[in-house]
């Protein structure tokens, strides 16, 4: 049980990681969904009115929330998140090869799912 726990945590690490590179890097798809929240300018959407001068748009933005103001923040959000949980589990002696094959899957998971939000 705890195996598919990993594995499911590191697949969501690697689906986060995938979202976050495809919109560093520019994805069609994802600017269809997102289309404020994504493209090298949507790190000003913590800002008020996308300007860094006005401050930010809303309580801890800029800081402890910033995953809530864009795809990319939220995405490496969910990576960390995800691989942070995982090797907690993982830290648990019995479970050591569980977190080999976890890590596994998410790299599995990872360019996939990049590939196919490229297009």
């Amino acid at each position: 049980m705890w195996t598919a726990i990993f594995c499911l945590l590191l697949a969501g690490a690697g689906l986060g990681k995938a979202v976050a590179d495809a919109t560093a890097h520019g994805s069609p798809r994802l600017t269809r969904w997102f289309p404020s929240g994504v493209g090298p300018d949507a790190w000003r959407g913590k800002y008020r009115n996308n300007d860094p001068a006005q401050g930010p748009r809303f309580f801890l933005s800029t800081t402890a929330l910033v995953f809530a103001t864009d795809v990319w923040h939220f995405a490496n959000f969910v990576t960390w998140a995800c691989a942070d949980a995982a090797f907690l589990l993982a830290a648990w002696t019995p479970y050591k090869w569980g977190a080999v094959a976890a890590v596994i899957v998410r790299r599995c998971i990872f360019q996939p799912v990049y590939g196919w939000l490229r297009k």
